[in-house]
């Protein structure tokens, strides 16, 4: 560093300085914000269903996330939602990918559609520890709110604050939060819903923004966070059906704008059912240019 400042390259050593603060205070993707390269990153839900026609012929199971690793940037992982990750897997999840890929993980179902995030503090202590290894590979984390949980404030004050507490504790403060919302009231214009996306301001968490046949879109699109997070889950049938063109199409252009608004975008398909997910995530990943 001194040896930079020497030949007169003040700024330059300036720069490369604060990259590095910057680095040991928040982890690897304060780089591209300090960059100004705001990035998309567009997969599935998954990449071990039977995709025989998407993957090398007999290619066994636990093959299949370096293969789609060369394909896609980034993967949304539901079997979190499931059961806990153990730190093996999540370690073996790190040795596959690419350096630069990036895993979202769907919160525990105990957490989320049991406790409905009330008294949840030693479960999400849990949770982080066992996924603390992905650190440097996490993108976010999906927290899915069943139709059942109505908007609250309190609830969702209260979660957040929690989560923020065991972020400092473990050093994860760099993961990021996006919330899909499945009851109409947290989705739909109101001077309640205002309150409920300035907590989500303060929390730089994300409303997802999730299509689907069955559950209400927020149609305004309200940005919360330093990023957009995208979810389809089919047009007709659930999880089960397929992406047309045009569709995709005008997604494309809402994600370039994003872009050009500094905004990191993440979009998973889960509409797995015969490769549709697969096909889908290509697509779009050719109309946005990247």
């Amino acid at each position: 560093m001194n040896v930079l400042c020497l030949d007169g390259s003040t700024y330059y050593c300036f720069f490369i300085l604060f990259i590095e603060i910057s680095v040991i205070r928040y982890g690897a993707r304060v780089i591209m914000n300090v960059k100004n390269k705001p990035a998309v990153y567009i997969g599935t839900a998954g990449w071990s269903y039977g995709w025989e026609n998407y993957y090398a012929d007999q290619l066994p199971g636990d093959k299949r996330l370096e293969q789609y690793c060369q394909l896609f940037r980034t993967a949304e992982v539901n079997y979190s939602f499931y059961q806990l990750p153990h730190a093996n897997m999540c370690r073996q999840w790190l040795q596959e990918t690419t350096d630069s890929f990036l895993f979202t993980l769907k919160l525990s179902r105990s957490i989320t559609h049991i406790n409905k995030l009330n008294h949840a503090e030693d479960m999400l202590l849990e949770f982080f520890k066992r996924i603390k290894s992905l650190n440097s590979k996490l993108g976010s984390i999906l927290i899915q709110l069943p139709p059942a949980v109505s908007l609250d404030a309190k609830r969702l004050k209260n979660f957040l604050s929690t989560v923020k507490e065991i972020k400092q504790e473990l050093k994860m403060q760099n993961v990021r939060l996006a919330f899909e919302f499945r009851h109409r009231s947290w989705l739909e214009p109101s001077d309640d819903r205002d309150a409920i996306l300035e907590i989500l301001r303060q929390h730089n968490a994300a409303m997802v923004f999730a299509h689907s046949s069955r559950y209400p879109y927020p149609e305004d699109e309200p940005v919360t966070a330093d990023f957009v997070y995208l979810r389809f889950h089919g047009p007709v049938r659930l999880f089960a059906s397929k992406y047309e063109t045009p569709f995709l199409e005008r997604c494309a252009r809402k994600i370039q704008k994003w872009l050009k608004n500094d905004l990191d975008v993440m979009a998973y398909f889960n509409n797995d059912a015969d490769g549709h997910s697969f096909e889908n995530a290509k697509t779009l990943i050719e109309l946005t240019g990247i």
